[in-house]
């Protein structure tokens, strides 16, 4: 009978620089599109990192508003359904940051600037972002991706250390188009630990890490989160992929007993460039 391996390794003599240069050097060659391979990489997090230490966050009521984009197929038509922005249906889900091939889950962000940032749009583009409040009396959120920029990092032992430094390296990290197999790197770690809590949070790089993503699964999002309200925005002036300007041309605050959005048009926004949030003129 042929026993399953062990990848348990003892990091007691590593310095956290050294920890977290084992585990980026091991995310790298990892080919995550083989399956073997793959496999050892996720039963390496399940032997050695059960007990990490994560660093959590507690939102009050007023923060307890999230918002999530989606980017029009064509310019000059609405997203009729509100199910069109919530999360996608398992088979139109594609392996993520923070989820795996057919296993959706609700990706949002903590400002509206930083939802439209995530897209990446270009001039003339339509997207809308919709709104949502999470009613639940106390959100706790696992925090991946910050390292040592939490105050609390320096009470961390060398080992939790080292693990939070590569977190943050790979959460922090740009996927090239075509090799989003590489999104498993983190997608494990999600799978691992996010029925820990609430959800997690995680710099944005579409943000340039000026914000957070915030992902909850699917099942969290249908028993607490409510919707509040949608906007459709159209890009005007791109200078660059931080420097853009919208106008906010329809919103809807309601949807009827079918989940049709109920749209309306908006004429007191001429236009704004994208900041953390873009909601203020409405």
């Amino acid at each position: 009978m042929n026993e399953e391996k062990s990848l348990k390794t003892d990091f007691t003599s590593f310095s956290k620089e050294q920890i977290r240069d084992f585990w980026c050097g091991f995310a790298a060659i990892t080919d995550f599109r083989n399956p073997i391979f793959a496999y050892g990489y996720h039963k390496a997090i399940r032997d050695n990192l059960g007990a990490m230490t994560a660093f959590r966050q507690t939102i009050n009521i007023e923060e307890k508003k999230f918002t999530r984009a989606r980017i029009h197929n064509s310019p000059r038509t609405l997203f009729p359904n509100i199910s069109d922005l919530w999360y996608p249906s398992a088979e139109f889900t594609k392996v993520g940051r923070c989820n795996f091939p057919n296993e959706p889950v609700f990706y949002c962000s903590n400002d509206p600037g930083t939802s439209v940032f995530e897209l990446r749009p270009n001039n003339g583009d339509w997207l809308t972002s919709v709104e949502i409040k999470i009613e639940k009396d106390i959100l706790e959120l696992l925090v991946f991706g910050e390292g040592s920029s939490i105050p609390a990092f320096s009470s961390l032992s060398e080992f939790d250390k080292g693990i939070n430094m590569f977190l943050s390296d790979i959460f922090r990290e740009s996927i090239k188009t075509g090799e989003e197999y590489n999104y498993f790197k983190t997608a494990f770690f999600v799978e691992a630990f996010i029925k820990n809590k609430d959800g997690l949070i995680y710099p944005s790089v579409g943000s340039n890490c000026k914000g957070y993503n915030v992902v909850f699964t699917k099942e969290f999002i249908d028993e607490f989160a409510g919707f509040e309200k949608a906007v459709v925005h159209e890009v005007i002036k791109k200078e660059s992929e931080y420097d853009i300007t919208i106008k906010c041309i329809y919103q809807a605050t309601n949807f009827n007993q079918y989940g049709d959005l109920i749209w309306e048009t908006v004429t007191d926004c001429d236009s704004h460039k994208i900041t953390e949030s873009i909601y203020d003129q409405l």
